[in-house]
Parts: structure tokens; sequence; C-alpha cells
């Protein structure tokens, strides 16, 4: 009984120094826990504001490049859209004036040699509007449907002067008769 009473004594003593210091553990882990879910918090919220400003940044840049690279690419594409639309009019006054190394570059300078065959068929066909058929016409290829027919009209003119020129001599030498 006396052991009872002493284990009992002290045990409970124990058992309740024990719980007080236990309870003491768990105040200063609460007290941990509460002080690192507050820095957890703010770390989560300078994260999320970092984030949100670099993303931000990242759709400014994005239109911005959009936006550069539409009038890299557009001004060219509209300056030889304006220049098809007077050769469309008939104007052969036109220039192109793009000398880049990329495929707008490349469209620049195909444009420039088709306005030069356009300009050079104006020029036959304004001397041959004037009665000079000793024009030299030459077709560019094969293909060349427009020089192929130049060469012909030419040939024709050039048929119907000297018929014209041996009908004027006959009426001259008094041949009525000969006929073209």
């Amino acid at each position: 009984a006396a052991a009872l009473d002493i284990l009992n004594g002290e045990a409970l003593s124990q058992q309740n120094e024990a719980r007080h210091n236990l309870r003491a553990l768990i105040d200063i882990n609460a007290r941990e826990a509460e002080g690192n879910e507050k820095d957890n918090e703010a770390a989560a919220a300078s994260t999320r504001t970092t984030i949100l400003i670099f993303l931000g940044v990242g759709v400014l840049l994005a239109i911005g490049m959009g936006l550069l690279l539409a009038r890299i690419i557009g001004n060219p594409v509209r300056a030889m859209q304006a220049a098809a639309e007077k050769l469309a009019l008939g104007d052969v006054n036109v220039s192109v004036d793009l000398d880049t190394k990329d495929e707008l570059g490349a469209l620049a300078r195909a444009f420039r040699a088709m306005v030069e065959v356009i300009k050079d068929r104006a020029g036959l066909a304004q001397k041959i509007a004037a009665g000079d058929v000793t024009v030299e016409v030459k077709a560019k290829s094969e293909q060349d449907l427009l020089g192929k027919s130049f060469i012909q009209v030419v040939e024709t003119l050039r048929k119907l002067v000297a018929e014209a020129e041996t009908l004027a001599k006959a009426a001259v030498a008094g041949k009525l008769a000969t006929r073209g």
C-alpha cells in the first residue's frame, strides 16, 4: 500500500510534470507553425505577384513583337500591293524598293523583273502604235504568250506595210489592176 501511495504520488506528479512539459512543447510547436504559416503565405503571395508580373511582361512583349513583325512584313507587302494596283490600271511607272535577303526580298525582286517586262512590252507597243515596225521583239521563254504575240503582230504589220508599198508602187506605175 505504501508503495502504491508512493507510486501514485510520484507518478502523478511526474505525470503532471510530463503533461505540463508536453503542453509547453505543443504550444511552442503551434507558435512556430503559425510563424511558418505566415512566412509561407507571404512567400506565396510574393511568388504569385512575381509570376503575374512576368506573365504581364511576357504578354506585352508578345504583343509588341507581333506588332513589330506585322509592321516589318505589312509595309513592304502594302507597297507591292500599291505597285500591283497601279500596274493593273496600266501605269508602268512603279518602283519596288525593297531589297532584303528574306522571302519578301525575293518576292520584290520577282516583282521588279515583272515590272521591267511590262515596261518593255509597253514601250514596244508604243513604238508599234507609232508605226515603227523595225522593233526587235524577243520572247522571254517558251511560255511568253505576250512576247510571241508581239512577234506575230510585228511580222503581220511588216507584211501589211510591204503589201501597201507594193500596191502604192503599182498605182504610181499605172498598174491599177494590181490587187493586195
